[in-house]
């Protein structure tokens, strides 16, 4: 799923690469950025256009995988998308603390501009509505920055979002802890 859709195409380099090793561009990246930003208390932001909505259903992670040489963990996502035929959309996972406060990553390809946790793809569905079942993200567990502490707590946060827009945004999708 997922795939690469020309992440090179969207234009200056912020940091956060997709999966498939493109970055992200400056209007993509601010959409990003103003996801993780907004209302980190509420627990889902959706669409305001009426006939399109992404609605998740289940999260669920896999641990110690491999991919490309490097051990990680996978995130599968479980969601319908409805109204975005033939848009790029981003499906992009990020971690906060119990506070949601966001965690630094230590990885240029799995941070943000501003130096937070973060993994996504970009994707494209081909019909007004579609389910994916089974729409996986990896995350290598050296992105993660644990500094002095043996052991991190998170929360994982799931949002959708495309240029200039934040489609939904579903806090406390998961917890998760990693020890090191």
């Amino acid at each position: 799923m997922g795939g690469d859709s020309g992440g090179t195409f969207w234009g200056a380099l912020l940091g956060f690469v997709i999966s498939g090793g493109n970055p992200f561009g400056a209007a993509l990246g601010a959409s990003i950025g103003n996801a993780i930003d907004s209302g980190l208390n509420k627990q889902r932001i959706g669409p305001k256009t009426r006939g399109q909505d992404i609605l998740l259903h289940n999260v669920w992670l896999e641990f110690d995988c491999y991919e490309n040489g490097e051990e990680g963990f996978k995130i599968h996502l479980s969601f319908e998308i409805h109204g975005y035929t033939n848009q790029d959309i981003v499906c992009f996972c990020y971690f906060t603390d119990r506070q949601g406060q966001p965690f630094r990553g230590q990885r240029q390809g799995y941070q943000d501009a501003k130096g937070r946790l973060i993994v996504g793809e970009i994707f494209s569905c081909p019909y007004k509505s579609a389910a994916y079942d089974d729409f996986t993200l990896f995350m290598p567990y050296d992105a993660f920055f644990f500094g002095e502490k043996r052991q991190l707590l998170m929360i994982g946060n799931v949002a959708f979002v495309k240029i200039r827009e934040e489609i939904a945004n579903y806090h406390r999708a998961f917890e998760i802890t990693l020890t090191r």
